[in-house]
Formats: structure tokens, sequence, C-alpha cells
């Protein structure tokens, strides 16, 4: 999986852990012990922020990323609904 995109890794580490049964946390917690990118450690920053219950939303759109210029943040929610749907068929 090296050459796809850090974003991709992390969504299939995503849907394995939810068609294994277990949690989201789990899949970020295992994506990001396996990965040592910029996209990883933005993860990490998320992880940390959502457990102390500090404002994530404010951190994510804060930080730059080159993964993240592509969609602006406030259109994140009017792509939710096609996310999941291809997520969660």
């Amino acid at each position: 999986m090296e050459n796809l995109a850090p974003p991709l890794i992390c969504l299939l580490e995503l849907q394995s852990a939810l068609a294994n049964g277990e949690s989201v946390r789990s899949g970020f917690l295992k994506y990001v012990s396996q990965s040592k990118d910029e996209f990883s450690n933005l993860c990490k920053k998320f992880l940390f922020a959502w457990d102390k219950g500090q404002n994530w939303g404010r951190l994510i759109q804060d930080e730059p990323s080159s993964y993240r210029r592509i969609l602006p943040w406030s259109k994140i929610s009017d792509h939710a609904a096609l996310s999941a749907t291809l997520i969660f068929p």
C-alpha cells in the first residue's frame, strides 16, 4: 500500500476495522501506529484532541495539510453523505 495516498490508507484501515467489528478509533490507532507521515501526525493530533475533549474541528481547520486543501472545510459536510454511502453501502 506504499503507493497509495495516506488519507486513502487511513480510510482502508477504518473500513477494515469496522468490517471486523472493531471501532473507528481502533482503525485510527492502527493507522497511526503503522504510518509515519504528515497525515498520520495530523491523525494523532486529532485523536489526542478528541480524547481530551478539545475543539478538534478547530485543530484540523487550522492545521495546514496538502491533502485537505483540495476540499474546503465548509464543503466537508456537503460530501459527508456521499462518503458515508461509499464506505457503508
